[in-house]
């Protein structure tokens, strides 16, 4: 049963990307897949210092060095022209963030990653659907990850690698690496969901739903769940506990009642794009402040709409006093900053001074909670003047 859901959910991403995908059980540990398979123990790999804490920490346990590099204040993402030479020419592969959505200036970025020959990842939690001049976010590197969190709020995500022969080797990495739910666990996350809601009746349409999607559909044999809940060890290196301090089931598969909730997000995906880009496009005609746009071609379904605000510590503040409203995806401090005095890497003590005035300005807002914002914003505006 699981593993017919998982075809269907590669059947998905082989549609729209070209590449049959991995399901792997959360986004870090996917980045983890990644480094072990892509890059050798010491290898160096450049990144912008705006991303999460457990893209860093994937890589550490994998024994792969992060080199920061700035960023272009027009994206959030890196500077292709602020690389120095000297880092791409000892480097093994290059990460984009993609961050809030808005592309990387992907294609200059393959460039470089094709003249020095490094490994292009492309890091796409924050990306449903975004591209730059007209190429697919996800397709254009040599590997892709992308994560359910996000946006469907479900455990797991996806690896597309362009390699087959790679694909086939993370594959049997992650069946040997993973936990996997046993059958009670299955049963409760499943009972706990719909109780929540209170909704009998949804429960049953969703038990109908998967036997339809399953019958008639031929089982391929794999590993049974109880033949693979014994608990395999994932080595624990110099960084790995830090991936479990928000998420310490980081390695245990979703369950498969959670799987084939990501493949009904998946057929209803442009409905989900329609209605986020429309919550956005609200947002943006109602919000006044200066917001984020790349100076190369690009589409961006954002994630959250990044704005520009000299009070955008203030905004926050009062959103947590007053609302009881954290402001997620800050990324303040920068992660060169924040690894400066752990790490000894070229140029990770060196001032990246527009990664510091993007943290010290950048206002990422949920549009979910428009209206308490556009209060607060208002009222710290009016305070200031």
């Amino acid at each position: 049963m699981r593993h017919n859901i998982c075809q269907g959910i590669s059947d998905y991403y082989l549609r729209n990307y070209g590449r049959e995908a991995l399901v792997v059980p959360s986004g870090r540990f996917g980045m983890y897949v990644i480094a072990m398979t892509f890059f050798h123990p010491g290898a160096r790999v450049i990144i912008s210092p705006i991303t999460c804490k457990t893209v860093i920490y994937a890589l550490l346990s994998a024994s792969v060095l992060p080199v920061f590099v700035d960023i272009d204040l027009s994206s959030g993402n890196i500077d292709v022209t602020k690389i120095p030479r000297d880092v791409l020419k000892s480097a093994t592969g290059i990460i984009t963030t993609n961050l809030y959505g808005t592309p990387d200036n992907a294609l200059k970025i393959k460039e470089l990653a094709d003249s020095y020959e490094l490994v292009m990842v492309e890091d796409c939690a924050h990306v449903i659907d975004s591209s730059v001049q007209g190429n697919k976010i996800g397709t254009i590197g040599d590997v892709a990850l992308f994560s359910f969190k996000k946006f469907f709020h479900l455990k797991g995500g996806v690896i597309c690698a362009r390699d087959v022969r790679l694909r086939d080797r993370m594959e049997a990495f992650i069946w040997k690496e993973c936990l996997f739910p046993q059958l009670h666990q299955e049963l409760k996350r499943v009972a706990d969901f719909f109780r929540k809601r209170n909704d009998v009746c949804k429960l049953y349409q969703f038990v109908q739903r998967m036997k339809t999607f399953l019958r008639g559909k031929e089982v391929e044999r794999k590993p049974a769940a109880s033949e693979l809940s014994r608990k395999y060890t994932i080595p624990q290196l110099a960084y790995h506990s830090f991936l479990a301090l928000t998420d310490p089931d980081y390695h245990v598969f979703p369950t498969v009642a959670e799987l084939f909730r990501v493949l009904l997000k998946l057929e209803d995906i442009l409905q989900i794009i329609n209605r986020i880009n429309q919550r956005n496009a609200t947002l943006l005609a109602k919000c006044h402040l200066p917001v984020v746009k790349s100076r190369y071609e690009s589409t961006a379904c954002y994630m959250v709409v990044p704005y520009f605000c000299e009070q955008k510590n203030k905004i926050i503040q009062k959103m947590l006093v007053d609302k009881k409203i954290p402001t997620w995806y800050t990324y303040d401090p920068p992660l060169n900053e924040v690894f400066a005095n752990t790490l000894n890497l070229p140029r990770l003590n060196a001032h990246l001074p527009a990664a510091r005035e993007w943290c010290d300005k950048i206002l990422p807002i949920n549009p979910f909670y428009m209206r308490e914002y556009l209060a607060t914003i208002n009222d710290v505006l009016e305070s200031v003047h």
